[in-house]
């Protein structure tokens, strides 16, 4: 970061230095600071400067972050970083602990919610208790974008399950966006929202034309990961009780332990207590 100052430069030169900056600021590519009436400090770590101000280098590090988590999101990605750096300009960074629902099913429409960190449950429940999971989300998900611009109440309700920090844009802040960029960010939602009914597609098609060991087994297949050190092995990870997966397949609970302890039987699967470890591809049909 350089320091520039009126006081110790020619009026043209100065002027010059700090056109460039503001033009460089209003591009979203910098961050200032003022130091004193005459003196402004542009935010370009690592620095000299960005030592001496440490509380630059906590709001930038911050920034960045957002940006970069706003990056990693499908429908933005494609977004030049300046225009992305004028929506988390109004981010707002929440931390909430374990086992907090941060959106309620029927809410008024709020903010658009981007996981920095943790992982959440996305589910819908009636008033006799009885719950389905839509989906498990981690750092780099968004959540809350149909309440955005349909301006209707939230579709589902979302529980942390670990402790997970998010970065809130709010309503208004997004709509300004939008307004501003409609190339850009139009686009960009048309991407995402497609995105979205595929999904649904899928999921209908899943619920309508496979039984419960087909969408059970899609379901392992989606949360699974290669394992790194056994090849051909995957891991699910995370602990899953029977019922929250037949929560996740639309089934009984006594119905998703059958297979899971023929499957066990059949050398596919093993329990790790935290982890379901898929040993081999499982079969198509049962």
């Amino acid at each position: 970061m350089t320091l520039g100052t009126s006081k110790e430069r020619p009026d043209s030169a100065a002027a010059g230095s700090d056109g460039a900056v503001l033009l460089r600021k209003a591009q979203g590519l910098v961050d200032t600071m003022t130091v004193d009436d005459n003196v402004f400090a542009p935010i370009e770590p690592p620095e000299p400067a960005a030592i001496a101000f440490p509380e630059l280098r906590t709001k930038l590090r911050v920034h960045q972050d957002i940006l970069a988590s706003l990056k990693i999101i499908p429908f933005l990605s494609e977004i030049a970083d300046a225009v992305l750096a004028k929506l988390a300009e109004g981010a707002v960074v929440k931390n909430f602990p374990k086992n907090v629902v941060i959106i309620n099913e029927g809410d008024e429409a709020g903010p658009l919610f981007i996981l920095l960190s943790g992982k959440v449950r996305v589910f819908l429940s009636n008033q006799e208790g009885r719950t389905v999971i839509l989906s498990e989300q981690r750092a780099g998900s968004y959540l809350g974008e149909l309440s955005l611009l349909d301006h209707e109440p939230r579709s589902a309700s979302v529980m942390t399950l670990e402790p997970t920090t998010c970065a809130l844009i709010p309503k208004q802040v997004f709509t300004d966006w939008v307004r501003d960029y409609p190339e850009d960010a139009g686009l960009a939602m048309i991407r995402g929202l497609t995105k979205r009914i595929r999904m649904l597609t899928d999921n209908v098609r899943s619920l309508a034309l496979s039984d419960v060991y087909g969408r059970l087994v899609k379901v392992l297949q989606d949360l699974a990961v290669a394992d790194p050190e056994r090849e051909g092995e995957w891991l699910v990870e995370g602990k899953f009780s029977h019922q929250e997966l037949a929560n996740l397949v639309g089934a009984s609970r006594e119905m998703v332990s059958r297979i899971l302890k023929d499957l066990t039987k059949g050398g596919y699967v093993i329990n790790e207590g935290k982890k379901i470890r898929i040993l081999k591809r499982l079969p198509a049909s049962w």
